[in-house]
């Protein structure tokens, strides 16, 4: 037998440089006994909590199965629960109080200043991305939207889905609960927002006036405000009342309020009409945006002090104070005063007070005004609010006016924003008692050193291995690979290219305005700035000589440019020496030069042109050596081997070349990427070679079999630059999506056919959730079934059909051998006849029964994928189900469990069930057996807890004590 190839697997260990990805919202949290001084915030994948004072990650959200985070929740009875909603459609609960790991899968070992928790709770409800989140005002109900247009209610005490809504045509971009009755509202881009009745699972009521799309809405002041936000400049506000309230004699119905006038007319503004229906909407005005860009966000603080506005392609934020009901009297007192100035005749004015009074009307801008209007460093994507109030030491503030009197603020608003520059700023704008005039936000925090602000375009690992350095648009990073914290930060031009010297503490920037920076790390400082190319032409690449003697430039102005090392004169020392560059020669050439390679010998050096060629010269007299073509775009990349055997190339043509260097003839042409290749790379003393490209995957080849080893999956966007260490331990890969992901070799054996087949059942796994699913006899098209077909429940599914068919080996079994017992005529004869042994699996759960088995395969299914789990039986496996969940139920094992299944598979499968006469028997006795059962633990449960309560009255009687007076804190 031949020998076999044997491999290494690669894993990531961690993720680093992203401090918040801007596809999902941030979140001031409570955590750790304070607020606003953490942050919850998506990073790719994971969700990043960060102590906002000390510019530190202290805590990471993981899932067993990535996908990128696009909407994040606290619960505001629960502060240490937090649900996290997905771009596959899934939502995780996690537990902030949970026992943090510090390894992943393989075994690699992780930041220890970064603890992870996995979420212990995971619904699966949606196709597309999860767009909002919704805590009820108890904390036991959550709401979903998604851009598939469904709404999905979940039960987080019973963990499982409650039913799904359907009536939206477009992405629904908010969903909340109202606190007074059992209703929700939701916002869609179909403009349109809708309210259903929970109860009834009916949408009652449309608000169709809107002309574009609703990209936000908030609930106030005791859900009687509605506020929703759409592309325009208006903020409409309407006016919330239940038609089914009746008003107490005499109470006084308060006065008109102003309308605004709109272009439809009023009979237009509701689908339905205000008669038939318990909710009265009526819109009552507007407020004017001073930004003319579409909404992004609408945010209100926990408390209902203030709400912000802002659009995401502008620096501005507007925040709006929410005036209490006294305050609103002392605002239209203030009207009527003014009024009376105007009367000329003080006796008129005493004739005509009542009749002022009552001309007085309420307005949108007496209950909603503009306080402050910030401006930050950069776009904002999504803002978060939080009001401090503040304490009898701390109630001053200093004002504007020329007295410059001490003035007493109200509340100190905390506004945390996420830019689009992967940034948060945190800023605090205290309110005071004068709200005619704009107040000012000064900056608390501001989290950039942990990232960089644009795409990291390069990277380079130092000699040893044990630091590195990430390049970007205005700044280039150094960091320790040990503990992933940044050590240096330098200001530079946008770096295309870069270097570790040999010494590893002098780093070469190659830069599109066509400079090389030298840097000294340990100094902290720019040693040189030399143009090194024509002004304003990139350059694109640079190589190391391997006599470290100098290095290689190829920029877009047709050159390669050759340099050598030297040491001058410290201008700040006279005695001291520094490194330099100085130019040798140069090699002019027809077209741009995108990239250059030179041979480990030092002998050749590989120069890829703009005109899809690669030349191959001698590095002493420059002569052409091979010229390589084949390829139908430019080469990106390119590298040699070790052995200066083989050349790689890898193009914007989507295609890897394998190339031999002594004669220049291809060996493979490989389709590797999806998209352009833009970093090739080999392993130190090996034929391996990593490529990674625009479609963000890094994959691993085998240079000499022509095989893909490994895909690699983790970013989220295009990869654009790649770094190898020497010894092949670690993997640098940088994307368009922030993140710089650092990969590491481990022990474990790859094996290809292995690796192959995995493959083929990930890409079966990620179709299951596109195939439609069928109900039989579904007619309901406004709401439906909550969770969907996944893999997880499929294989639920497969073990509860294998739990039958064991039961059914096992009775069949026992007939037999009980057919063969009556045949007897002696007892002699009965001795000898024996029963078939037990299926191994119940022999190794301890000699269960079958029957046992079957109830412990439901039990172990979980609570949230039980109806999706069920749906999948065929009806021969419902027919036995329900005869064992009668027996049961008879005898009161898992009760709860067995009616839930019962009365699913019933509802599923009524047609079928309806249309078998051996059933109807059957049916009768699961009515009867249900309804006995239900009726006794329900009146357990009220038993229990009478004596709870009792014992609760008891005891607050004898200490004068009230328990649970606040189960929050």
């Amino acid at each position: 037998m031949g020998l076999t190839k044997q491999y290494l697997r690669y894993a990531a260990t961690n993720i680093f440089g992203v401090i918040a990805t801007s596809r999902s919202n941030i979140r001031l949290i409570k955590f750790k006994g304070t607020t606003g001084k953490y942050a919850a915030v998506a990073a790719c994948e994971y969700v990043f909590i960060w102590d906002l004072k000390k510019s530190e990650c202290v805590l990471k959200l993981t899932s067993d199965k990535p996908s990128e985070v696009t909407c994040i929740e606290q619960d505001e009875n629960n502060i240490n629960r937090l649900a996290v909603g997905y771009l596959d459609g899934s939502i995780r609960v996690f537990d902030l109080k949970q026992k943090p790991a510090y390894a992943n899968d393989y075994g690699t070992q992780l930041s220890l200043d970064q603890e992870c928790i996995n979420s212990y709770l995971t619904f699966n409800g949606h196709k597309t991305a999860i767009t909002t989140l919704n805590f009820d005002s108890n904390g036991v109900r959550l709401v979903s939207g998604s851009k598939d247009t469904d709404i999905v209610l979940w039960d987080l005490v019973g963990e499982c889905g409650l039913f799904r809504l359907k009536g939206h045509k477009s992405p629904v971009t908010r969903a909340i609960f109202m606190t007074k009755r059992n209703l929700l509202i939701t916002s869609a881009k179909d403009m349109l927002v809708k309210f259903w009745d929970l109860d009834t699972r009916h949408c009652f009521k449309t608000i169709v006036s809107h002309r574009s799309e609703v990209n936000d809405l908030m609930l106030l002041n005791e859900d009687s405000r509605l506020i929703t936000g759409c592309h325009d400049n208006e903020l409409r506000v309407f006016e919330l009342s239940y038609t089914d309230v009746e008003k107490e004699p005499g109470q006084n119905e308060e006065p008109n309020l102003k309308k605004l006038k709109i272009n439809d007319d009023e009979s237009d503004e509701m689908e339905e009409d205000s008669l038939s229906s318990v909710l009265d909407c009526k819109l009552i005005g507007s407020l004017i945006r001073e930004s003319k860009d579409p909404l992004t966000q609408l945010r209100v603080d926990p408390a209902m002090n203030v709400f912000s506005s802002h659009s995401a392609n502008e620096k501005h934020l507007e925040l709006y104070k929410i005036h209490s009901d006294e305050e609103i009297k002392k605002r239209l007192a203030k009207k009527l005063k003014k009024q009376k100035r105007k009367v000329v005749n003080s006796e008129l004015a005493e004739s005509t007070a009542d009749s002022e009074m009552a001309s007085i009307e309420k307005t949108v801008s007496d209950e909603f005004t503009k306080v402050c209007m910030l401006k930050t460093k950069h776009n904002i994507k999504y803002v978060d609010l939080f009001c401090e109030m503040p304490s009898e030491k701390k109630r001053l503030v200093k004002s504007k006016d020329a007295d410059d009197q001490n003035e007493e603020y109200l509340f100190d608003c905390k506004i945390g924003c996420l830019l689009q520059n992967n940034m948060i700023e945190v800023y605090s704008c205290k309110v005071t008692k004068k709200v005619n005039s704009l107040h000012t936000a000064s900056l608390m925090y501001a989290l950039e050193m942990p990232g960089h602000r644009t795409d990291v375009r390069t990277l380079a690992f130092s000699s040893d291995s044990t630091a590195f350095i990430t390049a970007s648009g205005d700044s280039m990073k150094v960091w320790n690979r040990m503990s992933l914290s940044c050590i240096r930060t330098f200001k530079c031009d946008y770096a295309l290219s870069s270097l570790f010297l040999y010494d590893d503490n002098h780093v070469l920037i190659g830069t599109k305005s066509g400079k090389i920076q030298l840097f000294n790390i340990n100094l902290a400082c720019m040693l040189e700035n030399v143009i090194a190319h024509d002004d304003d032409t990139a350059v694109w690449s640079l190589a190391l000589v391997p006599d470290k003697t100098g290095f290689v430039s190829a920029g877009a102005d047709k050159t390669v440019r050759f340099w050598n090392f030297e040491l001058v004169d410290d201008e700040e020392s006279k005695t001291k020496k520094r490194l330099s560059f100085i130019h040798q020669k140069t090699l002019k050439l027809d077209d741009d030069v995108l990239c250059i390679k030179i041979s480990p010998n030092g002998k050749l050096i590989a120069v890829a042109l703009l005109d899809t060629t690669v030349k191959v010269f001698f590095m002493d007299s420059l002569k052409l050596f091979l010229n390589l073509y084949g390829h139908k775009q430019p080469v990106l990349s390119m590298d040699i081997s070790f052995d200066n055997r083989l050349i790689v190339t890898g193009s914007a043509d989507r295609h890897l070349k394998i190339w031999g260097l002594d004669f220049g003839d291809c060996h493979r042409s490989l389709f590797a990427h999806e998209d352009s290749i833009m970093s090739v790379q080999f392993v130190g003393k090996t034929h391996y070679v990593f490529t990674v490209g625009k479609d963000g995957k890094l994959k691993e080849w085998d240079a000499d079999k022509f095989e893909r080893i490994i895909t690699l999956n983790g970013h989220l966007a295009e990869v654009w630059a790649l770094s190898v260490s020497d010894d092949g331990k670690y993997v640098l890969t940088a994307s368009h999506d922030k993140s710089v992901r650092l990969w590491q070799k481990t022990n474990e054996l790859l094996v290809l056919e292995d690796e192959r087949e995995n493959e083929k059942e990930q890409q079966y796994e990620n179709e299951i959730p596109k195939e439609e699913q069928v109900i039989a006899g579904e007619s309901n098209k406004e709401t439906g079934l909550a969770t969907i077909k996944t893999i997880e429940t499929l294989k639920s599914a497969e073990k509860i059909i294998e739990s039958i068919n064991i039961f059914l080996e096992e009775e069949n079994k026992l007939k037999i051998y009980q057919d063969a017992i009556d045949k007897c005529s002696s007892q002699e004869e009965k001795d000898k006849i024996k029963i078939d042994p037990k299926h191994p699996l119940l022999v190794a759960l301890n000699d269960v029964g079958a029957e046992d088995y079957v109830l412990q395969t439901l039990k172990k299914t979980k609570s949230s994928e039980i109806e999706t789990t069920l749906l999948v039986l065929e009806f021969e496996y419902v027919k036995i189900l329900l005869q064992l969940l009668c027996k049961f139920i008879k005898e009161s094992k898992q009760i709860e469990l067995c009616i839930r299944c019962a009365l699913f598979l019933l509802k599923i499968n009524y047609g079928q069930i309806t249309t078998t006469q051996s059933l109807l028997p059957l049916i009768e006795q699961l009515r009867a057996i249900c309804y006995k059962q239900g009726s006794e633990i329900r009146d357990t449960v009220g038993f229990n807890l009478s004596a709870v309560k009792f014992l609760k009255q008891k005891v607050e009687e004898n200490d004068q004590i009230r328990l649970f007076s606040d189960v929050s804190s």
